[in-house]
């Protein structure tokens, strides 16, 4: 695999000869001030190894070096210097700005070998994020199928709460919003704990028993210990502990609201959560963020103005009669699936994943499954006018 270097210096002699002794060797590209070099860097990136001059005129190698590491993180910077800036180099190294400095002129073969150790270390940057991301990936996955099969229920809340807290995201342009997002996903991760027949009464809007309301509100300390110690996900573990509390009980002192990621996080999901609940009951739109904004001890007021900027679909489900040709990813089962003999084959309210309807499809291949059946596909309310569409149309 050929890397991509960039080399940024005023002086077209240098840039030639940097071109001269690396052809063959890596993907070399050329720029001729630090403006031009970020530019490069944002269209034609990533690059594995960027080296700059030291002395350029504008935006000197420091500077252009430290926008390097905030544009391209993983990108390796090396500085190009000569004696006399020996002491400010040194400080940039010190600074955690680059990763190693040349000085002028310097021999072919140390540019070289600095560039391959550059290389080397883009390597083990990406590496190590790639397995980070692949576990993190492999990580929400693996719990998500774990909700969906043993508690269905809260899987499908999840679901809906999901397409609340996007709306939400929407309108508040956090640089959290990834975080928050899994946040939602895994919001209910703590409720496989809980009872199933807790899990819809509050499905359905129902109110809950003093006994019960305790039982559901352990689930977000649940979730958190199921997932903070997972990589990368320490803070949206703080969401999912925190979805449940007031306003209130976080440090109100200033104002406007600082926006936190973590605490924002678990107003979202805290607004989003009682949002679901009110319009579960059937209260309209309108009628429900207004109850919500006279409560201003108990939500972040930016969410709320996020929720009511504009009307929204929210999913809800339109009841179907299937059968295991016409299962389709996405679809959640009203019924338990079971064998001719009674053999359990699938869990009433479980969301039907790939695996789940290829499961399913070998149990029937091998055991013959009871059809029809009764399943839920989404139903998109138009809140503002009423209007129902149904997905999939085909399902009859």
């Amino acid at each position: 695999m050929s890397y991509k270097i960039l080399f940024v210096d005023d002086e077209e002699n240098v840039l030639s000869a940097f071109r001269r002794q690396l052809r063959g060797r890596f993907e070399v590209h050329t720029a001729r001030s630090g403006t031009e070099a970020l530019e490069l860097l944002a269209q034609d990136g990533p690059f594995a190894v960027v080296v700059a001059d030291l002395r350029m005129p504008g935006m000197n190698g420091i500077e252009f070096l430290a926008k390097t590491r905030q544009a391209a993180p993983d990108t390796v910077r090396i500085m190009l210097t000569g004696y006399a800036d020996l002491g400010n180099a040194i400080s940039a190294v010190n600074e955690g700005n680059i990763f190693r400095f040349l000085t002028k002129p310097s021999p072919p073969e140390h540019v070289i070998k600095a560039i391959e150790d550059g290389v080397k270390q883009y390597q083990l940057i990406t590496a190590e994020r790639e397995l980070l991301e692949k576990t993190l990936k492999g990580s929400i996955n693996l719990l998500t199928e774990v909700l969906s099969t043993v508690s269905p229920v809260a899987f499908s809340l999840t679901l809906r709460l999901r397409r609340v807290v996007s709306h939400i995201l929407k309108h508040m342009a956090l640089s959290s919003a990834w975080q928050i997002e899994i946040a939602a996903m895994l919001s209910q991760i703590g409720c496989v704990l809980i009872p199933a027949s807790i899990l819809e009464k509050i499905s359905q809007g129902l109110g809950l028993s003093p006994e019960e309301q305790k039982t559901y509100n352990s689930h977000p300390l649940l979730g958190y210990r199921l997932l903070a110690g997972i990589p990368r996900l320490e803070q949206v573990a703080s969401m999912v502990r925190d979805q449940l509390k007031p306003l209130s009980e976080f440090d109100v002192s200033s104002r406007p609201l600082p926006l936190d990621a973590t605490h924002t996080g678990a107003h979202i999901l805290k607004a989003a959560t009682d949002y679901h609940q009110l319009i579960a009951k059937g209260m309209p739109h309108s009628e429900a963020v207004e109850a919500m904004r006279n409560q201003p001890e108990v939500y972040n007021p930016r969410v709320i103005k996020a929720l009511s900027s504009e009307p929204f679909d929210l999913e809800m489900w339109d009841s179907r009669l299937a059968s295991v040709s016409t299962l389709v990813e996405g679809m959640i089962l009203g019924e338990d699936i079971c064998s001719v003999a009674g053999e359990l084959a699938a869990k009433k309210y479980a969301q039907l994943t790939p695996y789940l309807i290829e499961r399913i499809r070998e149990f029937h291949a091998t055991q013959g499954v009871m059809e029809p059946f009764r399943v839920y596909v989404p139903a998109y309310v138009d809140l503002s006018s009423g209007i129902v569409a149904v997905y999939p149309a085909e399902v009859e």
